[in-house]
C-alpha cells in the first residue's frame, strides 16, 4: 500500500502541475480531463511495473485500467465542477481525488494488476 500511496502522490503532483498550467490556456473542463489523463499514464506504468510488479498481460491490464480512468475522469470532472460552487479549484479536486483513492486501490489490486 505504501508504494501505491507514493505513486498516487506523485501522480497527483503531476496532475495538479498540469492543471495549474492548463487552467489559463483552455476551458476548466478540458484542463481537468487532460491533467488527469496524462497523469494516469504515469500512474499506470508505475503501478504496473513498480507497485504491483504485475505479471498479467499488459494489454488486458491497460484496457481495465483505462476503463477505470474513464469512469474516474467523468466522476472527477462532474464532482469537481459541483464542488467549485463551494471550494477553490484545488481544494475541490483534492476532495474528489481523496474520495476515489480507496476504491481505486481495491479495484487496482483485485482486477487490474
Amino acid at each position: 500500500m505504501l508504494k501505491f500511496i507514493f505513486i498516487a502522490a506523485t501522480s497527483l503532483f503531476l496532475d495538479y502541475g498540469l492543471l495549474f498550467i492548463l487552467k489559463d490556456l483552455i476551458s476548466i473542463e478540458i484542463a481537468l480531463f487532460l491533467s488527469f489523463f496524462i497523469s494516469s499514464i504515469y500512474n499506470f506504468l508505475m503501478n504496473y511495473f513498480f507497485t504491483f510488479k504485475s505479471t498479467k498481460n499488459i494489454f488486458n491490464s491497460t484496457l481495465k485500467y483505462y476503463t477505470l480512468v474513464f469512469i474516474n475522469s467523468i466522476i472527477t470532472v462532474f464532482l469537481t465542477i459541483i464542488l467549485l460552487k463551494i471550494f477553490d479549484l484545488f481544494i475541490a479536486k483534492t476532495i474528489v481525488v481523496s474520495l476515489l483513492f480507496i476504491s481505486n486501490y481495491i479495484i487496482s489490486k483485485k482486477t487490474i494488476f
